[in-house]
């Protein structure tokens, strides 16, 4: 199993690593490969609009070079402080962002990325979320839990999150405890029963939590996890273009943008 860390700015790169490393431990015969994404300019083959886009991060980032010596630097002061750290792969691919993360995603079982503070890493997370194939673990800006011990499972009967709970196995099955998170109004809710059937098929034994309340799910999702001390939040993201999700609004965009828990995607 391949577990692709993407590391396309540095001030996110430590969270993402240990991140991964996290999801690594939790599973057998896994690897990690870290992948820095390089856009620069000057080795861009690309649009005229796009070299002059990363011609401005330039200017208020600095250049392509001093980022990824910048991250280099904290994976391998990483490398020497983790147990482990020794056995990532380092990856540095020039390109534009996301055909360099969309080539790289191609044999990995997870995607793991850190919410983005720079345009780079905005575009990183764009094509992980909307066009990769892999599942995303998508990560906070902090350090990772102790373990993945207690997962939670946004559940409705669509294929996204029946995708994402396939995706989630390897986790789900060494968690020492599951919960399946259904959002709606008493009397209409989802039925939990086929995710409960799926997890237990897999040797998976899960609790049921309805939500109450009617309003947002993202934010229900996320005060439930809260409160039940989720370690991760497993979800199925939506399959509608993303240009309408932006615009008016939705369950993943509302956890993308305030999840403080690593959180499974798969669309």
């Amino acid at each position: 199993m391949l577990i692709l860390a993407v590391v396309p700015e540095p001030g996110t790169a430590r969270a993402c690593l240990e991140h991964a490393a996290l999801a690594r431990a939790a599973v057998d015969d896994a690897r990690l490969v870290v992948l820095h994404p390089n856009a620069d300019p000057e080795r861009l083959i690309a649009a005229a609009e796009e070299v002059a886009i990363q011609e401005l991060r330039e200017a208020r980032e600095g250049s392509a070079v001093s980022r990824a010596a910048a991250v280099r630097t904290v994976f391998d002061e990483w490398v020497a402080a983790s147990p482990g750290g020794g056995e990532a792969e380092w990856r540095e691919r020039p390109g534009a962002i996301g055909e360099v993360v969309a080539a790289a995603a191609a044999g990995a079982a997870l995607v793991v990325l850190a919410r983005p503070r720079n345009l780079d890493g905005q575009d990183a997370l764009h094509e992980a979320v909307f066009h990769a194939g892999p599942p995303l673990l998508l990560v906070p800006d902090a350090p990772p839990p102790a373990a993945l011990a207690h997962l939670a499972l946004a559940w409705e009967p669509e294929d996204a999150a029946r995708r994402a709970l396939a995706a989630a196995l390897p986790w789900l099955r060494r968690a020492t405890e599951v919960t399946v998170l259904v959002a709606g109004e008493e009397g209409d809710r989802p039925d939990a029963s086929e995710a409960a059937e799926r997890l237990g098929e897999a040797g998976v034994g899960a609790n049921v939590l309805p939500l109450e309340g009617g309003g947002p799910v993202g934010a229900a999702l996320l005060g439930a996890c809260g409160r039940i001390g989720a370690d991760a939040l497993v979800m199925g993201s939506y399959d509608r273009p993303a240009v309408l999700e932006w615009l008016f609004g939705g369950a993943t965009r509302d956890v993308l943008r305030h999840a403080t828990l690593p959180v499974f995607l798969h669309r």
